[in-house]
């Protein structure tokens, strides 16, 4: 892969699902590379990747991309926030927490936040303790991020008062 991303020829696929490798029926040095939603790729090479924990499971890969966890939080607004009929709107900007933080709201209302924020540095911290936890998707409902997400709902969604917490309509 490092000979690789030095020549001009070099083809990255990032998310897309494969759904089988096959060698070529018609030239054996070439490998199908068989999609979901791109069709067929022919090449010589394949490299399978799976997120950044790619380094993890293919040792050739190790300096190349480093898996680092990070907050990234998806906020799902009570229905209120996302009826057009409400007096209720979004500011469509980013917010910046502590440090740099970038939000993405989609056209439903969900809110993505990422990047910096206020908790990623307690996170850090508390992934040292529990290295076996680095590699974990699964974790929700973080006293590292829920506040600095709290925070910019009640600043960032404006003209909205007294609105029961808890989790919209998906």
């Amino acid at each position: 892969m490092r000979q690789n991303l030095t020549k001009e020829v070099f083809n990255l696929q990032t998310q897309t699902q494969v759904t089988s490798v096959t060698k070529s029926t018609r030239d054996p040095r070439q490998w199908t590379v068989h999609t979901s939603d791109r069709g067929i790729i022919t090449c010589s090479q394949v490299v399978h990747a799976t997120k950044a924990y790619s380094s993890a499971i293919e040792p050739s890969l190790y300096g190349i991309i480093t898996l680092h966890p990070h907050i990234c939080t998806k906020v799902i607004p009570s229905s209120i926030f996302t009826r057009p009929e409400k007096t209720c709107r979004i500011r469509m900007e980013c917010y910046w927490m502590t440090g740099q933080c970038i939000v993405s709201i989609r056209g439903d209302g969900i809110a993505r936040f990422g990047s910096s924020n206020s908790g990623q540095k307690n996170f850090n911290d508390w992934l040292k303790t529990h290295p076996e936890r680095w590699i974990d998707d699964g974790r929700s409902g973080e006293e590292f991020v829920t506040p600095s997400v709290e925070k910019f709902a009640e600043e960032g969604f404006v003209r909205c008062v007294n609105v029961e917490k808890g989790q919209g309509a998906v």
